[in-house]
């Protein structure tokens, strides 16, 4: 038995003994976990008896598998560029494996999601000084190591679909986890917090990657870049580090008027944290009418349908209208009251969900955007009116435990099918070839 075909089946006893367990504590959730996990289960099975994530097709189509981007960041192409270049040269050495360091930096994310927790799970309390700092380095090495496996990839001849999909999976969840330590740092309400994240945060990195599996490029704008948006993700927890949360309720406008004395419009007297979600929303708002645009533009070329093209938003459509009904009808104010599990739930299972997007791209198969884990936001909706007052606080939780078994199936099953189609390993290179980089 293959280490992924054992991954499916110790998650799917898992999940029903999770369910039996759940019904015989609470007999008023035996009916919806019970639904639940019954689906899943026959999913996972679904997926067993068709050899995986990945169809034997799509795997043979790996060998047309080529990556195009382009990153137009202005800070990238002033210094950072030639930094990580150097980086990856001169202290990495050539036999450590592309996917070691995009894991590498991505165990900085877990660790200050953790840590997160650890303090503050209601992400509202002040961290003590020292966190601030831990999480702008975290950030600033997750940046360096990011771009430099790339580097590393060409440098050693190790670039792959596999490396492709890891990178994308690190920063579907990057976008939450460090989001989430953001909304502590500037003192977010829960609702604050919600647009931020989940829909300034997500909806953008949806549309990049729907644009990309259409036109075939990942294509990192100068309005809007992650390395960019990344520095200001560092500047704000140093900034707190030296000044203290307090710092973002200052309101900008008021002192420069106070100082000046001229009188600004009303609308720019803003707290500054107020001001930075505005800045953010702006900018999301640039991206998404790229995306929209690029998307329509290569339609209108090729002769495609652009409602097609805009059918595969289903899921990120139905993702933010499930989540934010439920939230706002919610009778145990679950956004105000479990803020991290929220947050939490709504971040993995996006990045659960854009995988699929990823995967059928670089594998050169139809995406099906219609997905079982489409219901999860409108399962708890139901709870929220069909279950006693409080209950659907367990139903939440639930499905983080099913989604984080889930993931991991995924995770492990996608990996392996890749890693035995390549005949490659994940954490290892050949040592010594190296190759030389223009």
């Amino acid at each position: 038995m293959s280490s992924a075909t054992a991954v499916n089946w110790a998650v799917s006893a898992a999940v029903l003994a999770t369910a039996g367990g759940i019904g015989a504590l609470f007999p008023s959730l035996s009916l919806p976990i019970g639904a639940f996990s019954v689906i899943t289960v026959i999913a996972w099975l679904w997926r067993r008896a068709h050899g995986g994530y990945i169809c034997k097709e799509g795997l043979s189509n790996l060998k047309y598998y080529k990556y195009h981007g382009e990153d137009h960041s202005i800070m990238a192409k002033l210094f950072l560029k030639k930094f990580w270049v150097w980086f990856t040269f001169n202290i990495i050495p050539d036999w450590v494996a592309p996917n070691l360091i995009t894991a590498t930096g991505f165990s900085l994310i877990i660790t200050s999601y953790s840590l997160l927790y650890y303090y503050d799970p209601s992400l509202s309390v002040p961290m003590p000084s020292w966190v601030y700092l831990f999480w702008a380095v975290s950030i600033f090495l997750y940046q360096l190591l990011d771009n430099c496996d790339g580097t590393q990839a060409r440098r050693t001849g190790s670039s792959s679909a596999l490396g492709e999909l890891f990178d994308h999976g690190c920063d579907s969840l990057f976008v939450t986890f460090s989001g989430m330590t953001l909304i502590n740092t500037i003192g977010a309400s829960p609702w604050l917090s919600y647009i931020m994240i989940s829909i300034v945060g997500v909806v953008p990195f949806w549309t990049s990657h729907w644009e990309e599996y259409h036109t075939g490029c990942l294509i990192l704008g100068t309005v809007g870049n992650p390395t960019e948006a990344q520095l200001i993700l560092i500047a704000a927890q140093i900034a707190t580090f030296f000044f203290t949360p307090s710092i973002w309720q200052v309101d900008l406008a008021a002192l420069f008027s106070e100082y000046t004395g001229i009188v600004l419009p009303s609308f720019v007297y803003l707290p500054l944290n107020w001001f930075l979600v505005s800045l953010t929303a702006f900018t999301a708002c640039t991206l998404l009418y790229e995306n929209f645009t690029v998307v329509y533009k290569w339609c209108k070329n090729n002769g495609k349908s652009y409602l097609s093209a805009l059918y595969l938003l289903t899921p990120i459509v139905l993702h933010v209208v499930g989540f934010t009904a439920w939230y706002y009808f919610s009778p145990s104010d679950i956004l105000g009251n479990h803020l991290f599990a929220a947050q939490s739930l709504y971040g993995v299972l996006f990045a659960y969900m854009i995988s699929g997007m990823v995967i059928d791209r670089i594998t050169k198969m139809p995406y099906n955007p219609i997905n079982v884990w489409n219901l999860v936001p409108y399962m708890g909706l139901a709870s929220a009116f069909l279950l006693p007052v409080g209950d659907e606080v367990y139903v939440m939780y639930v499905m983080i435990a099913f989604l984080a078994l889930a993931y991991t199936d995924k995770v492990v099953v996608v990996i392996q099918q890749l890693a035995d189609e390549l005949k490659i390993k994940v954490f290892r290179i050949p040592y010594g070839a190296a190759k030389k980089i223009n």
